[in-house]
């Protein structure tokens, strides 16, 4: 029963997510679940069932969370200013496909060629 809400969560992103199936989430992820971290990942982009969270999302592998918190070290806006964090990040997502966040690393390289090392 478990598996089946957890395969029903992975399916509809848009579903509100109950304490109780939150959990579950939880518990998979931390195993080592992909498509359950891949759905923390989500909910912490979100907001949804849970604080909205880029850092927790972008731990769970959520690539627009590493792009929009990259974006955020790069510019120092409500994080301290890193560039070299900015650029692990958005090679992160970079490499999940998300041509934005390549195109921000080719920016940022261009920009500050000492943080892409």
């Amino acid at each position: 029963m478990k598996l089946m809400l957890v395969m029903l969560l992975m399916c509809c992103p848009v579903l509100a997510v109950a304490d109780d199936s939150l959990d579950i989430i939880r518990e998979a992820a931390e195993q080592g679940d992909a498509k359950a971290q891949y759905k923390l990942g989500c909910m912490y982009d979100n907001g949804d069932g849970v604080p909205q969270d880029y850092k927790e999302a972008a731990e769970h592998g959520d690539a627009c969370a590493q792009l929009n918190l990259g974006i955020m070290y790069c510019e120092g806006k409500g994080v301290p200013q890193d560039k070299i964090r900015a650029y692990e990040l958005l090679l992160k997502s970079g490499r999940q496909g998300l041509r934005m966040a390549q195109d921000g690393l080719v920016r940022l390289c261009k920009e500050s060629p000492w943080a892409c090392k």
